[in-house]
């Protein structure tokens, strides 16, 4: 059967990481290592959502067996199996909330910003509507005409690009209140997950 280019993608990386002559012990670790390593967030967001519509249905066993040498016994145990691995992969989801562009977790809407302030260092959390957090942010720290904020991803299902919208629209925005418009021409953005450090116009959306 004919599948999405999305599928196609999930199928290419799966081949290359979930292939059976290719698994070694602790190879689920490597593999999302290896997944939030990749530099085109568009790729991850694409196998992601080839992972989802495959373990929807949007598979059959003999595609998925040939891109990864693994064998089935029945429809039941293929299914089992991606469920199994969706879980491992991206615990704090379901597969339908990432099956098409525009989901629910798609969308800005589907979050919200706090601010924590009891006595200790002031930090911040973007949480999903459902409750769970995805993010950590430190206090933003304006130094000179820059905005430098360091946060961490606590969601397997957000890369870097996204949590730089939530950042602004979130934190800036609706928590701040635009506090920092006029003082900063650039924000630094430092991930403390993987070391990645961006830097952009204040303005940009």
């Amino acid at each position: 059967m004919p599948t999405a280019p999305d599928i196609d993608v999930f199928l290419e990386v799966a081949n290359l990481y979930m292939h059976v002559e290719a698994v070694e012990a602790d190879w689920e670790s490597e593999f999302m290592r290896a997944l939030h390593g990749f530099t085109q967030e568009g790729r991850k967001e694409a196998f992601r959502r080839g992972f989802a519509k495959a373990v929807l249905g949007g598979i059959t066993p003999n595609q998925y067996e040939r891109a990864t040498g693994w064998d089935f016994a029945s429809d039941e145990e293929f299914r089992a199996h991606l469920a199994h691995y969706w879980h491992l992969f991206y615990p704090d989801s379901k597969p339908e909330d990432w099956a098409t562009p525009g989901s629910s977790f798609d969308s800005l809407d589907s979050y919200r910003g706090w601010k924590h302030d009891d006595g200790g260092p002031t930090y911040y959390t973007v949480e999903r509507v459902d409750g769970s957090q995805v993010m950590r942010i430190e206090e933003p720290k304006l130094i000179g005409r820059t905005l430098h904020i360091g946060y961490e991803l606590t969601s397997p299902n957000i890369y870097d690009g996204f949590a730089r919208r939530l950042i602004r629209q979130k934190l800036l925005r609706e928590v701040c209140l635009g506090s920092y418009d006029g003082q900063a021409d650039t924000i630094e953005y430092t991930s403390k997950t993987n070391k990645k450090v961006t830097t952009l116009p204040y303005a940009s959306d």
